[in-house]
């Protein structure tokens, strides 16, 4: 029971934080070798599971990424996960895991080895999350995760945590561990009357919670602490985030057991549990009692609770209670009970009692609430003025349009009198006249429908996405009753939540509004709900017909439900998807095959929900369309002076094996030495010789100096409002990069260097291909 939880107030002072720049995708799986690390060298956190939507930004890039299964995350990274998403994040080399529920914002802001320790700090604006550490090893170990109003700095625990994106608030609750909250709270000075700020400190233990907010005015941190709150924590957890802290009941379990078996020990012992600094009190082994009935109940009532809110199945339990093998241990719907006397002293609660009356009398002061007031209104001050300043150069843009269209109906005017052509500033082009009677015109055009571009069949939560002209208002309208809206971002769609919608066909439509003028309507195409259990039917197969004998490359043609999900299969092998789009027909792309003759099948998904399978007429690959497996060539290149070069290249990633970045993991002794920038410079007859692409390469030493790790890693992106990047088809070979390598010894032997890892993706984040098995080859040196 050594671990802690250490929280401080800091507001949100670092909503301004910079970010660290690096360009590069990260695409770090677990390798074979543990990576070389140097004194202060970088880690990685790695993508263990992905659900639904979820986006991650590079640090110091722009472009966001599709999160997949075994993702490398590094330093100065950005996590989004949209409505119904979730993401588990696990630090490679601690097995730490973070689970982080639907709408959360999250960003990796320290992930290093610092001297004999590692640092773990992450950031959280706003969502929920399950949080999962092993007790830290090193003194110097930090793991600690900051959001608006906490850091919560933990030594190895379970822990929940939930933030309002909306005011910051931060609620966490302990499940097992040892907690220590500092926070920093606005008190009044009885003798100058003036606030003053003050540290204070408070410990929690398992089924306690803490809420803090921007503003906590106790003198006493133990006052906001409570037994926890399953009808709360349920409420502000996503699905995703409940079911990780139901299945860790058993390492739970675990750890309180040890707790409460030291505690009758010193209890046995004479010795009585008092902290000065918590409100846990253990005077007897009727205490200790109470306080073991809530920790075997806790959990039953967050099940209960998460059940009867629909947020988990029943199957989750039952998935739990398999990996309990005590029956006394397993989740139990019925023991719900929680004592929230069980391990507090009667006379400090009825003390604490009086001191929140005291403080809830004094918020409720008219003279404090009116000085509140005053300060929110000072608050809002700023942005007040701003309003003002805006409404007041709409005006200006106003009268001068007014003003323009009086000068051109003059002009036209006269030149009907005198003959005399006019371009009032007009270039020679003739009237710019609306023929409207004066007055401004700020109509925005329409917007465009980007999502869904025809009907579909979808799940909750429903998304919409449109783009209109940037900073105004879209609206989405339901039988004329407007449900959601969004602000345009002119050439970027914007993606409008519509939340959970009963089953159903909706025929929703949306208009652009700026200020009060409003654009014409336009129909987004129509939606069907249906629930997450509801199978699609099943796909129709256009084309083949009949058995046929093809070359490569090798398509099937179906129709099926609009926006189901239709994935062709070899046995059980994925050979291609595409989105069903209802009476139109859907290509998908098989790729080059292998001669031969292969029966597939077909089935559509919606969410988790597959409709019966269809056997596809027999394919057969006619015979010389052979197809070369994709590979990555590692080679000696020349010696330049005392620089040895290495070449990586890539052969035949065509059809459905192209590639949109990579990963290689090279090592080498300390006879050789990286000494480049850091960035590679562009070859226009490279893989990535595109302006549209990044590469690195970045080294790291290991603590005896004797052995290196270099990693290069390349990737397409997109620039904002740029055409979109598309996967790379290498035919043949290519060269992917020339890698300098700076000779360090006098030998004349060749030097080995081992290309031990690499890893290979196309855009939506599939594997493309992906090794583990070294290569050796040797430099040769010369050194003249």
């Amino acid at each position: 029971m050594g671990n802690y939880m250490a929280l401080r107030m800091n507001g949100r002072s670092f909503l301004a934080m910079i970010l660290v720049f690096s360009l590069i995708f990260g695409l770090l799986s677990s390798v074979l070798a543990k990576p070389v690390q140097a004194k202060s060298s970088a880690r990685a956190a790695i993508v263990a599971e992905v659900n639904g939507t979820v986006t991650v930004k590079k640090a110091g890039g722009s472009k966001s990424y599709s999160a997949y299964v075994d993702m490398s995350l590094n330093q100065g990274d950005y996590i989004s996960t949209g409505a119904g998403s979730s993401v588990v994040l696990r630090v490679s080399d601690r097995q730490d895991e973070i689970t982080l529920g639907e709408n959360s914002d999250f960003y990796i802001s320290d992930l290093a080895n610092q001297g004999d320790g590692s640092t773990s700090k992450f950031k959280m604006w706003a969502g929920s999350m399950w949080v999962k550490v092993k007790s830290l090893v090193s003194s110097e170990d930090e793991f600690e995760v900051e959001t608006p109003t906490a850091v919560m700095g933990v030594r190895g625990t379970h822990y929940y945590a939930g933030v309002s994106p909306i005011t910051g608030e931060t609620t966490a609750a302990v499940f097992g561990g040892f907690i220590r909250v500092s926070s920093v709270t606005a008190t009044e000075n009885e003798e100058t009357k003036k606030s003053i700020q003050e540290n204070k400190v408070v410990y929690l233990y398992p089924a306690q919670q803490i809420n803090l907010d921007s503003r906590t005015e106790v003198p006493d941190l133990r006052l906001k602490v409570s037994l926890i709150n399953p009808a709360e924590i349920v409420k502000q957890a996503s699905p995703k985030v409940l079911e990780a802290l139901i299945k860790d009941k058993p390492s739970i379990d675990l750890e309180n057991s040890q707790f409460i078996d030291k505690q009758k020990q010193l209890l046995g012992q004479g010795t009585e549990f008092k902290d000065d600094n918590s409100i846990l009190r253990l005077k007897s082994t009727e205490d200790l009692s109470k306080v073991e009935g809530n920790l075997n109940n806790f959990i039953n009532a967050i099940a209960k609770q998460a059940i009867d809110e629909k947020k988990i199945q029943e199957q989750v339990i039952t998935d739990t209670n398999k990996t309990i093998p005590d029956p006394n241990r397993k989740i139990d719907l019925e023991r719900t009970g929680l004592d929230n006397s069980a391990g507090i002293d009667p006379e400090e609660q009825r003390l604490r009692d009086e001191l929140l009356k005291s403080i809830q009398a004094q918020n409720n002061d008219p003279a404090a609430e009116e000085q509140r007031r005053l300060i929110e209104a000072q608050q809002n001050l700023a942005s007040l003025l701003q309003q003002i300043l805006q409404d007041r150069q709409k005006l200006e843009e106003t009268n001068k349009a007014v003003e323009k269209q009086n000068n051109q109906k003059a002009a036209e005017k006269a030149q009907q009198q005198t003959g005399t052509p006019s371009n009032n500033g007009n270039g020679g082009g003739g009237s710019n006249s609306s023929g409207s009677s004066g007055g401004s015109n700020n109509k925005p055009n329409p917007p465009v429908v980007t999502s869904p571009t025809g009907p579909a069949t979808v799940t909750n939560p429903v998304k919409v996405a449109l783009t209109a002209k940037a900073g105004s208002t879209i609206r989405i309208y339901n039988n004329g009753t407007e449900i959601a809206s969004g602000t345009g971002n002119g050439g970027t769609p914007t993606e409008i939540l519509l939340g959970n919608l009963a089953p159903g066909t909706y025929n929703f439509t949306a208009r652009a509004f700026s200020g009060s003028d409003g654009s014409s309507s336009v129909t987004i195409p129509a939606i069907t709900v249906v629930s997450e259990n509801t199978a699609p039917n099943a796909p129709t197969i256009v084309s083949p017909t009949q058995p046929v004998t093809v070359n490569n490359p090798v398509s099937v043609t179906v129709k099926a439900q609009s926006g189901a999900t239709v994935i062709i299969y070899n046995n059980e092998t994925e050979m291609g998807r595409g989105t069903g789009a209802g009476d139109t027909e859907v290509v998908i792309s098989l790729g080059s095959l292998n001669p031969g003759t292969y029966n597939l099948t077909a089935r559509a998904y919606i969410g988790s929900a597959a409709s019966e399978t269809v056997p596809i007429p027999a394919i057969t690959v006619a015979s010389g369309n052979t197809v070369s497996e994709p590979s990555l060539l590692f080679k000696p290149g020349t010696v330049q002076g005392s620089t040895a070069n290495v070449i990586l290249s890539l052969k035949d990633f065509t059809g459905s094996k192209q590639l949109y970045a990579i990963e290689a993991h090279l090592l080498y002794s300390d006879k050789l030495k990286y000494e480049g920038s850091g960035t590679v410079a562009k070859v226009s007859t490279n893989v990535f010789g595109l302006s549209q692409s990044a590469e690195t390469l970045t080294e790291h030493t290991n603590t005896a100096k004797t052995e290196t790790e270099l990693i290069y890693a390349a990737t397409n992106y997109e620039l904002t409002g740029g055409a979109p990047s598309q996967n790379i088809e290498v035919k043949g070979e290519k060269q992917l990069v020339t890698i300098p390598l700076a000779i360090k010894s006098s030998d004349t032997a060749a030097i080995p260097v081992k290309l031990i890892y690499y890893k290979i993706v196309d855009k939506d984040g599939n594997v493309v291909k992906e090794s583990k098995d070294p290569i050796e080859i040797s430099v040769p040196v010369n050194n003249g």
